[in-house]
């Protein structure tokens, strides 16, 4: 789930989450709520929340929750939600494309 800031301030999911170079693919199989938040960097607790629940809400994602000691909770995408990064590939490789264009953008907050 490859993540970027929308004009509202929000997160959204596409191909895959990375950090320093290193992708953490959502695609393959399910993530803790540690791994997206070190997986995203500048997000907050908060704001990752949110966007799960939503994600969750909408049936893009599955929210597994393992009653142990202590609670283990994993998210993982569903068909729909691999239908959508199917549908927002050829987006993300645009934004690659013009990662320098973009970030040079001055945003308006």
């Amino acid at each position: 789930m490859r993540t970027a800031n929308t004009s509202h301030g929000l997160w959204t999911p596409t191909n895959e989450v990375s950090r320093s170079g290193e992708s953490v693919r959502c695609g393959d199989g399910s993530l803790r709520f540690g791994e997206l938040r070190r997986a995203v960097p500048g997000i907050s607790e908060r704001v990752l929340i949110l966007q799960l629940r939503e994600m969750e809400t909408t049936g893009l994602l599955h929210r597994e929750v393992y009653h142990q000691v202590p609670p283990k909770v994993e998210y993982s995408l569903t068909e729909f939600g691999h239908s959508l990064n199917t549908a927002m590939a050829p987006l993300g490789e645009w934004g690659e494309e013009h990662i320098e264009r973009i970030e040079a953008i001055p945003w308006v907050t």
